[in-house]
């Protein structure tokens, strides 16, 4: 999932591929993925200009928020996930509820 600013959705003219950075994304780690991979769209992401990018774990109930390839903070238990960037605080188990 990706979050832009100013982008409005045109239902009757989808776009498959769009050429705007997105403010953050989130990607959700299934079993059929590699851990590498979901690493390495954010890296991909940061460096355009992304100012977050989420890495949630489903299986541990963790989310990873990266502002940077290699900075990040993680939010686990009860805690609330903080992504200053973006000024959004949300309660774990709003997410995992």
């Amino acid at each position: 999932m990706a979050i832009f600013t100013d982008l409005r959705p045109d239902m009757l003219h989808d776009v498959e591929w769009v050429t705007t950075v997105p403010l953050a994304t989130v990607e959700i780690l299934t079993r059929h993925q590699c851990l590498d991979m979901l690493l390495e769209n954010n890296r991909l992401y940061l460096s355009a200009g992304a100012k977050s990018c989420w890495l949630v774990l489903p299986t541990l109930k963790t989310i990873y928020v990266f502002t940077g390839p290699a900075t990040y903070r993680a939010f686990a238990n009860e805690g609330t996930v903080r992504d200053e960037g973006l000024g959004v605080k949300i309660p774990l188990v709003d997410i995992f509820s």
